[in-house]
């Protein structure tokens, strides 16, 4: 399984609708979320916000069967929970998956391990 990191800023004054957004995919549309992620081909996933000087930052963690293709296949999809997913990600995040693709992938500069662990991860050697 490889990975996916996305670290995706909350647009300021949108941090407690966003916690809304997180509830909601966990407890209002917990069936629509996870037939989001089995489409995309995603198996895990975790979410933390943490809090920087620029404001709120969500990072997102994924193992996916496809990594790269987990952004392609959500963006081409006309499901209407995934569309609403996606004018979530561009309200709550400014993230526009109509916009410039593709995105690079972030790059490997540490790591520390049994090497098994490092292989197929982004970046890694």
């Amino acid at each position: 399984m490889k990975s996916l990191i996305l670290a995706l800023p909350i647009v300021r004054g949108k941090e407690e609708e966003w916690r809304r957004f997180a509830q909601e995919l966990q407890e209002t549309y917990p069936r629509e979320y996870e037939d989001l992620r089995r489409r995309l081909g995603v198996r895990t996933e975790r979410v933390w916000l943490m809090q920087e000087v620029c404001g709120e930052v969500a990072l997102a963690y994924a193992e996916a069967e496809a990594p790269e293709e987990v952004i392609r296949r959500l963006t081409a999809s006309e499901e209407p929970f995934d569309t609403w997913f996606k004018e979530k990600l561009l309200e709550l995040h400014g993230y526009d998956l109509d916009g410039p693709h593709p995105r690079p992938e972030p790059e490997l500069v540490f790591a520390y391990g049994p090497r098994h662990f490092f292989q197929d991860r982004p970046g890694s050697p």
